[in-house]
């Protein structure tokens, strides 16, 4: 019997051939007319297989009002097809059913291609969410399926699915692949690996595993998220979406932190040292600080519930929960409220949303994506909405000469030197820091 769509009379065939193992239709109940008739696309539960748990051939499922049929071409190798009454594809799926697979896999990658392309054009709306592309070989002519990893060392499945990752316009695909195997391998880079295991051939576990893993990261989710942790400084830290991904210039405003207080012979290098920190994230900031200095104590608040439940489990993690505190609180709305709790204070870092609003469009591609929070990025017209309140907030609770560090764009220093010369506020601008790739990064300010 022909597949036919619950929602419309005989059509034309439309074939969806998606290049990854997990795919989610994340998009509310929809519809669109195709073809003068009624489709409704409507939310499907998450689909996964693997290897190990590929369907029968031939098997059937349903994802919203379309039927979709699974047809397993080759090992480790899956296609979702949604089809409009085709008598025709039905008889050729029964001929694939009887002959070998390999013997006119071909042909049907042909076919597959095809189908992928008409339908992408006929779903345009959500065509950011679905992967489609020419099925052939993939070792030959690059296609854009995940590679069969049976029987595959870990030293060949790096190049595979790096040559994948390229492939689809996965960013840093070489290094994504290497991180993804490594993890599974249970190092934190390829380079740990030793060379006889990287030879070795995969066991069925580490395949499922890279296999899921590379599926996240084809969906462009960040590596970090997708293997779960990352490595600041000397701490390594849980990293789950939407909390954002402490970037490398944040590194150097710690370090910049700690040799700042280490030149100074004043009451900051007190036995006693107590520290706020403004939009905690991950709790890189404030538990690398906590790491390097015994003696301090840290208040960290941040606008983001999921980013303070993250810094209180890697506090946890790490054995430092006892000199931190965390709280769910905005700087800009709750400001009386940290002032009550947090007291008086010695410094105060922040590494807040600083970017200008008509840059934020100007972000690669995963910046812009669902799985990082916009609001730990985007700081209003001119990137100061948050600097603003944080300097206010400062004049209320540092101590006498007490510092502000600051991270920000490099077109805020000149900006905040001539807020504090204009306002006369109770401040001393003590200097602007670059990057390690010379561009002006950090300031420091210091309470009057």
């Amino acid at each position: 019997m022909p597949f036919t769509c619950s929602s419309g009379p005989r059509e034309e065939r439309l074939g969806v051939a998606l290049s990854v193992l997990r795919y989610n239709l994340s998009c509310k109940a929809e519809t669109r007319k195709e073809n003068s008739a009624r489709v409704s696309y409507e939310t499907p539960p998450i689909v996964e297989f693997s290897p190990s748990t590929n369907p029968i051939r031939g098997s059937r499922t349903c994802m919203g009002n379309y039927d979709f049929s699974v047809f397993e071409g080759q090992s480790s190798f899956v296609s979702f097809f949604s089809v409009f009454q085709l008598e025709e594809f039905e008889q050729e799926k029964r001929s694939f059913l009887r002959e070998a697979p390999h013997s006119r896999m071909s042909h049907y990658r042909k076919w597959a291609t095809e189908c992928a392309i008409e339908t992408h054009r006929g779903l345009e709306h959500i065509q950011d969410r679905i992967m489609v592309g020419p099925f052939s070989s993939f070792t030959a002519d690059g296609a854009v399926y995940p590679p069969d990893t049976s029987s595959i060392t870990a030293e060949q499945a790096v190049t595979l699915w790096a040559q994948h990752f390229t492939h689809v316009g996965v960013s840093e695909a070489l290094l994504s692949s290497q991180y993804i195997i490594a993890h599974v391998l249970g190092e934190k880079t390829l380079e740990c690996v030793r060379r006889e295991r990287l030879k070795e051939i995969l066991t069925d576990k580490e395949r499922e595993r890279i296999w899921e893993l590379c599926s996240k990261r084809l969906t462009r989710m960040p590596v970090q998220y997708v293997i779960e942790e990352w490595d600041f400084r000397d701490l390594t830290l849980e990293m789950r979406p939407p909390v954002f991904i402490p970037r490398p210039e944040t590194e150097e405003l710690v370090g910049l932190v700690l040799e700042d207080l280490k030149s100074m012979s004043s009451d900051l290098q007190k036995s006693d040292l107590r520290c706020l920190e403004v939009g905690c994230g991950s709790g890189a900031i404030s538990l690398s600080l906590l790491h390097s200095l015994p003696q301090l104590r840290v208040f960290a608040v941040d606008q983001s519930q999921a980013a303070v439940c993250l810094t209180m489990k890697n506090a946890n993690r790490l054995g430092l929960q006892d000199r931190i505190d965390v709280h769910h609180l905005d700087v800009i709305k709750d400001a009386d409220v940290i002032l009550s709790k947090c007291g008086s204070v010695d410094f105060l870092v922040s590494n807040p949303p600083y970017i200008l609003s008509h840059e934020m469009k100007t972000l690669q591609t995963e910046i812009l994506s669902s799985f990082e929070d916009h609001a730990a990025l985007d700081g209003g017209l001119d990137g100061l909405n948050v600097v603003r309140p944080i300097l206010t907030l400062a004049s209320r609770l540092l101590t006498q000469q007490g510092r502000v560090y600051l991270e920000v764009s490099p077109s805020h220093p000149a900006v905040l030197q001539q807020l504090v010369q204009e306002t006369l506020t109770p401040w001393n601008y003590l200097g602007t820091h670059a990057d390690l790739s010379n561009r002006s990064r950090f300031c420091i300010l210091q309470k009057k």
